[in-house]
């Protein structure tokens, strides 16, 4: 109850007002309106046959192809995406047998598909006002009903009947569609109880329909049936916009739907209400939804791909048909694109931050790796003549394809791929750091989360609802083209054991303090008490890259203990490339100390504390300050599938402040801690060939010598041959080197660089 006030002491005046209006609404809709049909402009409603012919003899407004490309759409996916057409029909006709698979499950109807039933737990949702849903309890993940309900598989049948001019897949269509309408009445049953879904599926129902529309089985009473619905898909949406509740991905989501129903169906009486409404959300929210640095606002890589897409139909739609885009718009959604860039992994995929639930806001097909949004990039290069967006993104897509058309083929083919100008990249807004040593295909990278957890969440104990996970100073890693250690992903947001375990901090490659996350989990998805962190340095350079944050998750009011976290990536030799994270744990008294490895699915062994693989050798610069315990984790690369990981992990009971390091190298080096204080932790790597020092002092411009190095560095690395010759050096922050009292490195102020001799 307490909760319950403080987040009502917190709502806005105008918050509290819509959604009382917003209940009231409702109310009346359900006891006025609950039968509305549809109103079209100019047209007679009972002319069906004359709304039919005249949509269908329209020249614009046009979806995302017009009727001359479908003619030629075979022919180009033959050439470009040959085995694609089969995999489309193989889909469509495993439709036609109502097979489905998602989330995990695989589900056959043998009649009627069972719309409002849950395909696992077989309970079916009642029939009442949607409102009242959630009042009836309910044992069941209802994303299993939603997802099928969103009729993503429609547009399979759809590009099927493109290819094949089959009427089969357009009377499963229009079974599907109808049998669906009569099975969920306006208002009606848990498929109305959530604007996001009714507007994901009005989206891929319109899709779907254009794709039908030259069909000669889809008559005037389906047809007149079909826009009936959508036209209360439209209404129910405006009626519920997600302004307050869920204010990005849904809200997007649902501004999209409105403004391709009043964009595309201009006959319906509130078309320009819609579409203007919907353009002007898209619009005005767009910088509520992405950091200025590109990033999404939900600190999850999932969902900033499905607020991306719905922005990117919008704006496609409105290309397609000569009309302009706001200039701002159009930066914002090229940069959106350019930080997925730089987020996409040696093997294609993108680190598996935050939520997810494999949702895509473009969706041509089923998606065979759900962590590769390269297609995304393929559209950024078309609509922004991006040479680096084409050159990452490997393949002009076929979603590309099917928004673009012909013409968005012609410009794909006519840019000249280039390689990104940056390899290492900061996003200080987002708070994601990118480390990498090139851009080809057996390249090392890391990508550092040093972001906020999520938009909307509370410092103190007022709960909300987000999309990040407890996951500060947390990475993932991939070493010569292949990922070693990752993030654990996302499983389910019905299981609340699993839920709680991919969410918090335990299941996350970063430190955790006294086994408890850095936010508190509040029920389900709910957060409070969440964190702030930052990145305090970033360097990076054709031989090196450092970057330092912390985050306060763990503090309290009377011990302000701070995590800070410092990665040091060595690229001096492409064979020998390797990386040092030191973890700096600031503040008093005796805590437990974890620190956490989540490795793919593989097997690793441990020789006394030095964990390897076949990729890696991870070994403890403190070896006997820690203990180190190999535990059987998890990894959900999609949504309800999960398999076994294994887990790494060093502990120590310690009184603070404490340091702690890790080396991850390609073979076993001979490490030699020199010194571990509150002040500075060094030590040095020997290699037959030649030795590293490493220091890192707590302090900036604080003077130290250790090992006859001396410097006020905040952190040094130095490299000597054999013979004690200076090979290397970087610094960091520092204005001052002398090697056995003989000065190698001076400045009149604080200095990063990097020096081969």
């Amino acid at each position: 109850m307490d909760k319950l006030l403080s987040k009502i002491k917190r709502t806005s005046f105008e918050e509290l007002l819509f959604r009382i209006k917003k209940l009231i609404l409702v109310r009346l809709e359900w006891l006025f309106n609950k039968n509305i049909t549809v109103s079209f402009r100019g047209f007679n409603v009972q002319d069906k046959q004359a709304l039919l012919e005249h949509i269908k003899n329209r020249d614009k407004p046009f979806p995302f192809f017009d009727k001359g490309e479908k003619e030629s759409i075979y022919k180009i996916f033959n050439t470009y995406f040959p085995n694609q057409i089969e995999r489309y029909i193989e889909e469509a006709d495993k439709i036609c047998k109502h097979n489905f698979s998602f989330l995990g499950v695989d589900i056959e109807y043998k009649d009627r598909i069972e719309w409002n039933k849950d395909p696992l737990t077989k309970q079916e949702y009642p029939h009442i006002l949607y409102t009242n849903i959630y009042k009836s309890s309910s044992k069941a993940d209802v994303k299993h009903v939603w997802e099928l309900n969103r009729h993503e598989h429609l547009l399979n049948l759809g590009i099927a009947y493109c290819f094949t001019s089959d009427e089969e897949y357009t009377k499963e269509f229009c079974n599907q569609v109808v049998d669906w309408i009569d099975a969920n009445p306006y208002l009606v049953g848990v498929n109305w109880s959530s604007s996001l879904e009714v507007a994901v599926r009005a989206i891929n129902w319109v899709i779907s329909y254009y794709l039908f529309l030259d069909s000669k089985y889809l008559d005037k009473e389906v047809n007149y049936k079909i826009l009936n619905s959508l036209y209360q898909h439209g209404r129910y949406i405006i009626r519920n916009l997600s302004f307050f509740s869920s204010p990005y991905n849904h809200l997007i989501g649902e501004a999209t739907a409105i403004f391709i129903l009043g964009f595309l169906f201009p006959e319906f009486k509130e078309a320009t209400q819609w579409k203007t409404i919907g353009w002007q959300i898209l619009t005005s929210q767009i910088e509520k939804q992405f950091f200025n640095d590109g990033g999404g606002v939900e600190q999850a890589i999932s969902y900033h791909h499905y607020t991306l897409g719905f922005y990117l139909l919008g704006i496609i739609l409105q290309i397609r048909n000569g009309i302009e885009i706001n200039p701002q718009v159009l930066k914002v959604i090229e940069k959106a694109i350019e930080f997925s860039m730089y987020f996409v992994k040696p093997d294609g995929n993108l680190p598996m931050i935050g939520d997810a639930d494999d949702a895509r806001a473009i969706k041509f097909g089923s998606i065979s790796k759900k962590w590769d949004f390269r297609t995304f990039l393929a559209i950024g290069a078309v609509l922004f003549n991006r040479a680096d967006f084409k050159r990452i993104s490997g393949k002009i897509g076929n979603e590309t394809l099917w928004l673009l058309g012909i013409e968005g083929l012609k410009k794909y083919n006519q840019i000249a791929p280039e390689l990104p100008k940056q390899t290492s990249m900061p996003f200080y807004s987002s708070g994601y750091f990118i480390m990498r040593s090139d851009w080809g295909k057996k390249a090392d990278y890391l990508c550092l989360d040093c972001g906020p957890q999520s938009a909307g969440l509370y410092k103190n104990s007022t709960p909300s609802v987000a999309h990040g996970h407890a996951d500060a100073l947390s990475f993932e890693l991939v070493l010569n083209g292949r990922p070693v250690i990752i993030d654990a992903g996302m499983f389910s947001y019905h299981d609340e054991y699993f839920q709680n375990y991919f969410r918090s901090t335990p299941a996350h490659n970063t430190i955790v303090i006294d086994g408890k996350s850095q936010a508190t989990l509040i029920g389900k998805l709910g957060w409070a008490q969440t964190y702030t962190s930052k990145c305090t340095k970033w360097f990076t350079s054709k031989f090196a890259d450092y970057v330092e944050g912390e985050h306060d998750g763990y503090a309290k009011e009377k011990n302000p203990l701070i995590h800070k976290r410092v990665i040091f990536f060595n690229k001096l030799i492409e064979a020998k490339r390797y990386w040092v994270i030191f973890d700096y744990l600031a503040g008093k008294g005796k805590h437990l100390i974890e620190q956490y490895f989540h490795f793919v699915p593989t097997k690793i062994q441990a020789d006394k504390k030095t964990i390897y693989t076949n990729d890696i050798f991870l070994i403890p610069i403190n070896p006997d300050l820690v203990n180190l315990e190999i535990e059987e984790g998890w990894i959900a690369e999609s949504y309800g599938v999960k398999i076994k990981a294994p887990v790494a992990k060093y502990s120590t009971t310690s009184i603070l402040p404490l340091c702690l390091g890790v080396i991850i190298y390609p073979n076993i080096p001979k490490i030699e801690l020199l010194k571990t204080s509150q002040d500075i932790t060094a030590f040095k790597l020997i290699t037959p060939n030649w030795v590293d020092y490493h220091l890192l002092s707590k302090d900036v411009g604080k003077r130290y010598i250790c090992e006859g190095i001396e410097t006020d560095a905040k952190f040094s690395f130095l490299r000597m041959d054999n013979k004690g010759n200076i090979i290397a050096l970087t610094i960091i922050q520092c204005s001052i080197m002398k090697i056995n009292q003989k000065e190698i490195f001076s400045s009149t102020q604080l200095t990063d660089e990097v020096k081969i001799w």
